[in-house]
Order: structure tokens, then C-alpha cells, then sequence
């Protein structure tokens, strides 16, 4: 009589809290709003990741905060994604971008380092 039956409702609502999921910002990752332009150095190390941020680890043992462009990464468990790429805590990564030295304009979550900071290139 009109009335819609409810699996078609909780499909549509699980639909959306999916693709929630998805465009969200893993709460454990710096990032920033970005203008699409970024630096072109390049910056590698160990990719850790854990429940409280991302973290980049150099040979000499400098741990760096790679700070994203906001809706670019995202997180599977322990695995970075970012441009088409995925990267698995332990990995070794290389992320194109520039030093940043002002954590004003990041989102920095509580967990992380006070820096050094990555700015992350938009892909």
C-alpha cells in the first residue's frame, strides 16, 4: 500500500555510511586543505601507522608527520591509500611534496609529533 519495504531502507542507509567511509578523514592522519598546487621534493622513509598517527620513519631514524591533502588518503586497516597507490605499515614509501614548517594551516591530530611536517603533494 505505499509502504516501502524495510531492506530496501537499511540497503540505502548502509549505502551512505559507506560512502561516508570513504570521503572521511582517517582521524589518526594530518592533512590540510589544499589549492592543488605542492612542492616537487621528494621525501621517503617507513610508513607506520597506528591508532594515534601517520607516521613516516627516516633511515637515520627521524620520525616525520606527512601531512595529506584533505579527502586524498584514506586507511584500510594498516594500509595508506593515496592517488591509485596502497602502502602497508612497514612499507617503504616515497610522498612528492616540501617541508612544512607551520603546523597553522594542518589538521594535526592529537596523537602526532609537534613535526617535523610533509606537506604532501596533491595528486
Amino acid at each position: 500500500m505505499g509502504r516501502r519495504p524495510v531492506p530496501h531502507v537499511l540497503a540505502a542507509v548502509a549505502g551512505l555510511l559507506v560512502l561516508a567511509a570513504c570521503t572521511a578523514t582517517p582521524p589518526n592522519v594530518a592533512t590540510y586543505e589544499s589549492d592543488g598546487s605542492g612542492e616537487d621534493a621528494l621525501m621517503s622513509g617507513t610508513l607506520r601507522v597506528d591508532d594515534a598517527c601517520v607516521t613516516l620513519v627516516g633511515e637515520d631514524g627521524t620520525v616525520t608527520v606527512p601531512v595529506f591533502p584533505r579527502g586524498q588518503v584514506a586507511l584500510d586497516g594498516t594500509d595508506l591509500e593515496l592517488a591509485g597507490h596502497t602502502w602497508a605499515d612497514g612499507e617503504r614509501i616515497e610522498l612528492g611534496g616540501g617541508e612544512g614548517a607551520s603546523a597553522e594551516r594542518f589538521t594535526v591530530p592529537e596523537g602526532c609529533p609537534d613535526g617535523p611536517f610533509w606537506v604532501v603533494a596533491p595528486r
